[in-house]
């Protein structure tokens, strides 16, 4: 859709709102709106507050991982109310299902609980500022979950590498609220939300990989400073991501294909290590197709 812009004299621009949209809102002359700039774009809206979205879903004779499956679909595409209707007889199976996903969905909360059915409320807000708060915490904890993941295999720390499971299931909780708030804000444009999403897939990757790192347990531990290294990457592209500089993300680059090589080597050098290598190499291309995607951003 677009919409010519015209001069009214001196610097006043005028564009037309859309018939259908000014109805659908009941926006009328006189009407005030309320105009929000995000980098090359304008943002529309009434003063009123937004109907919520509503969906039912008949969650009956479904087993667990269906349940959870219909219940995270609904939350991930935006919908602020979530109606669940199921069988009498499986109440308390089904509520303990419902009561792991609201502990596992960031804002979610039962409102109404029934024989039969139980309706799940988003009480949370999403804007653009809250997502990049977010997506700065997702990062500070994915290092955080780096530097144990380390510490935990050089030190054979059992207790620190079974600890990275809780670890994912934080950083994925978050992860999932940030899928959601780029289907309710449209982040700046289509285009970013989509680099975005796939942004936020490559963190859910490297998060699996370390917590498997840690369910492996690698008994020996000869590539050390690769591991290392591997961490000081995130480290770096954390930073890279909020002061996007042409110079350090050229250095950034640089640094990674001298790792690629270096794992490369290692593979022969540490067959021990064949295993630890092999997921380190996929952190390593989650990090370097995330910093593709980070040049793609407006």
């Amino acid at each position: 859709m677009k919409r010519k812009v015209v001069n009214l004299g001196g610097s006043c621009l005028m564009v037309s709102i859309p018939a259908k949209w000014a109805k659908a809102h009941d926006v009328k002359k006189g009407d005030e709106l309320v105009i929000e700039e995000t980098n090359n774009s304008l943002v529309l809206k009434t003063d009123s507050e937004p109907k919520p979205s509503s969906i039912s879903l008949d969650i009956s004779d479904l087993d667990k991982s269906l349940i959870i499956t219909n219940i995270l679909s609904a939350y991930l595409k935006g919908f602020d109310e979530i109606h669940l209707r199921y069988e009498k007889s499986s109440v308390n199976r089904t509520a303990e299902i419902i009561e792991g996903m609201t502990s596992m969905l960031v804002g979610v909360e039962i409102i109404d609980q029934k024989d039969g059915s139980c309706i799940l409320k988003d009480l949370s807000s999403h804007s653009y500022e809250e997502f990049n708060n977010l997506l700065k915490r997702i990062l500070n904890l994915l290092q955080n979950m780096a530097n144990d993941c380390v510490e935990g295999v050089k030190n054979n720390d059992k207790s620190r590498l079974e600890n990275l499971v809780h670890k994912k299931r934080n950083i994925r909780k978050l992860i999932y609220f940030c899928y959601r708030s780029l289907n309710k804000i449209n982040y700046g444009n289509s285009a970013n939300s989509h680099f975005l999403f796939n942004l936020l897939s490559n963190f859910e990757t490297i998060t699996e990989v370390y917590r498997l790192i840690g369910k492996e347990k690698p008994t020996k531990f000869t590539s050390e400073k690769m591991f290392v290294k591997v961490n000081e990457l995130l480290s770096e592209f954390s930073v890279l991501y909020f002061v996007r500089e042409s110079k350090k993300i050229i250095a950034f680059k640089k640094k990674i294909r001298e790792i690629y090589t270096s794992i490369n080597h290692g593979y022969k050098a540490f067959p021990e290590n064949i295993l630890l290598l092999s997921r380190l190499t996929v952190i390593i291309n989650s990090i370097d197709n995330s910093l593709k995607i980070l040049l793609y951003l407006n």
